[in-house]
Parts: structure tokens; C-alpha cells; sequence
């Protein structure tokens, strides 16, 4: 809703996110943010006192890809390893790569040369501005359970669920 709210205050928006969740959020946001503008998503593969550490220049790139205009219209964009990624496409492939974040089926939006987009697509589905989603009226979302499942798996974790009233 921030987003919302603020996006005819700023030019672009960059959001820190951790990487194990990072798909997840560029995902609910670009189905449910309704702004124009960059929204860039942005993390680390490596801790910052690793000698090789990525969040710095992954930042730089995010700022470098909410500043620039040719990124509007564009929905929201995961920025890591010079690579611009398509919110809704994008797949974290491994734990420990820093090239980790790919669009499988897809492709790039983009990859970023000495702070310079080169934009390759545009993104291939409807989202922000054009979604259908509208999450203006929320005051928050709703509980949603988890169950994990295998083969044989007992049912009791569901029940359990639909009991505590999810």
C-alpha cells in the first residue's frame, strides 16, 4: 500500500529483501502494486565480510535501475549479479551461487554494463499498473496454513488446520 501511496512522490523505489524470500515478494508485489514506477527488489548472496561480498554493487545496480526511466512500465524488477529479472518470472536456482536468480522460462528483462541498462524484452505477462489486483481496501491479509506433504502422509496436519478455523 506504501507503494501505492507514495508513488507519485519519488521517481523509482529500491526494497532490501532477504534472498530465500525474495521471489515470493517480487511476486505478490507485482501482482498488487498499481505504480508505473521502478519498483526494484534487491539482495546478497554473500555476507558482507566476505571478501567478494555482492550487496554493495547489487545495490548500486538497483539504484542505477530505479533511476533510470527506460525501467518505468516495466512491473517490479529483481536486480542482482548485472541482471535485471522479471518480478513475476523469477527463480532463486541455487543456495550459495551468486548468479542465482533466473528466469527460467523467460529470460532477462536486461543486464546492467558499467551502469548502463540494456534492456533485451519486456515482461511478458500483465502487472502493477495493469493487474486486476487491488489491495486498497486490506487492512491485512488473510491467515494462510501450510501443510507439508509427501507420499503416505498422514492427514491429521490438514484437519488440524481446517479445525484451528484456516
Amino acid at each position: 500500500k506504501k507503494i501505492n501511496t507514495d508513488c507519485d512522490k519519488t521517481d523509482g523505489f529500491v526494497i532490501t529483501h532477504g534472498t530465500d524470500t525474495m521471489e515470493e515478494t517480487a511476486y505478490f508485489l507485482d501482482l498488487t502494486v498499481k505504480c508505473d514506477k521502478p519498483v526494484v527488489m534487491v539482495g546478497a548472496m554473500r555476507p558482507s565480510t566476505s571478501m567478494s561480498a555482492d550487496g554493495p554493487f547489487n545495490l548500486y545496480n538497483a539504484v542505477v535501475t530505479a533511476a533510470d526511466k527506460a525501467s518505468a512500465n516495466r512491473g517490479v524488477l529483481v536486480v542482482m549479479s548485472d541482471t535485471v529479472l522479471d518480478g513475476r518470472d523469477v527463480t532463486k536456482t541455487n543456495t550459495t551461487d551468486v548468479a542465482t536468480f533466473k528466469s527460467v522460462n523467460y529470460g532477462p528483462l536486461g543486464y546492467i554494463h558499467n551502469g548502463k541498462i540494456d534492456y533485451q524484452r519486456t515482461p511478458a505477462r500483465k502487472h502493477t499498473s495493469d493487474t486486476p489486483f487491488d489491495v486498497s481496501k486490506l487492512n491485512e491479509l488473510p491467515k494462510v496454513g501450510i501443510v507439508y506433504n509427501y507420499a503416505n502422509a498422514s492427514d491429521l496436519p490438514a484437519k488440524a488446520l481446517v479445525d484451528a478455523g484456516y
